[in-house]
């Protein structure tokens, strides 16, 4: 059933690999196992990707990890079916390029995963103290304004104190008229005094009107300025990154994931140029070299044609038939 497939999948004749050797049948397998490993890895990291990483929905997860799995293996089948000949280790030159590419988006998918728990603590914590630095920030780009009101402020309160003061020098006998008791001079004191101090009254609560407003303000821009989408995919490798930069262990975990991933996916690729070449596939070159000789050989006797039909003429085509015939042969 193996090796039905993988025929299938490689374009080759399977009554003609049922009748090769153990090590030829062997090595189609082999190739056709170890090209399946990329693919997967690709679907994983595709979905992963999709799925938790920019929130799309579960179909199109699905979609987007099929497509990503058919393009590698494609990319891999007509690889593994190009015969190693002249120019073949440029071909693994590319082929191992664009392992290195897809190794990085897999290892990165992996990373992800493995640190989501650390990543998203970390996140958090630089959320929150971005979130303090910018309101901080914005508080102080804004206190000319609320200096105006504390100046107000403290202008109420010293005009109270005055006007509460003048009040009780009246009443006491100590200033203004010098009468003492509740005259008409202190009633008119006592109603500024009144006065002044339902000013600073209301000076004060435009004041703590402004504080609250300008705090709500404050950290609805700087959750606007500070927020991350989850879904953003090159933040979330930024931070990554920052995460581990400062954690030894945690950068050489990413880096074992790395080259596990990266052996993972030229594994195939290095099977394919260090393995010995198997009966079948020198059959199968022999088979190209035979029709390449064949076409040669073709092309050389159109080509003598064309040069006995320029010398002789029409005669040729006689005499070539003549040539041909059994008696002819004889004598010849």
């Amino acid at each position: 059933m193996t090796i039905q497939f993988f025929s299938k999948i490689f374009g080759y004749d399977l009554e003609m690999v049922k009748r090769q050797p153990t090590a030829s049948r062997q090595k189609i397998v082999t190739m056709g196992s170890l090209m399946l490993i990329p693919i997967m890895l690709w679907m994983f990291s595709g979905f992963y990707i999709s799925r938790h990483l920019m929130d799309t929905g579960l179909l199109s997860s699905l979609a987007v990890a099929l497509v990503l799995g058919l393009i590698i293996g494609i990319v891999d089948r007509s690889f593994i079916a190009t015969p190693k000949m002249k120019g073949g280790y440029l071909l693994l030159v590319y082929r191992l390029g664009f392992a290195v590419i897809t190794t990085i988006l897999g290892a990165l998918a992996i990373d992800l995963m493995v640190f989501a728990g650390d990543l998203e603590e970390y996140r958090s914590t630089q959320q929150e103290t971005a979130l303090e630095t910018e309101k901080e920030s914005y508080i102080e780009r804004h206190l000319d304004s609320r200096e105006v009101l504390v100046m107000d402020l403290e202008k109420a309160k010293s005009t109270e104190e005055r006007d509460k003061q003048s009040y009780l020098d009246e009443m006491e006998g100590v200033g203004g008229t010098g009468t003492y008791g509740e005259g008409k001079v202190a009633l008119a004191k006592k109603k500024m005094a009144t006065k002044a101090e339902i000013e600073t009254e209301r000076t004060r609560e435009r004041l703590e009107a402004f504080d609250k407003k300008l705090e709500k303000d404050a950290e609805s821009h700087a959750k606007k300025v500070t927020e991350k989408s989850d879904a953003a995919i090159l933040s979330k490798i930024e931070d990554l990154h920052a995460y581990l930069k400062d954690r030894p262990i945690g950068e050489l975990i990413y880096w074992v994931f790395f080259l596990f991933i990266f052996f993972l996916e030229g594994a195939f690729v290095v099977y394919k140029f260090a393995a010995s070449k198997s009966l079948f596939e020198d059959m199968l070159l022999a088979e190209e070299e035979i029709g390449l000789y064949r076409l040669m050989q073709l092309r050389e006797r159109r080509r003598k044609y064309s040069d006995e039909d320029a010398l002789l003429g029409h005669s040729a085509s006689t005499l070539r038939k003549m040539a041909d015939t059994a008696p002819s042969r004889r004598i010849i």
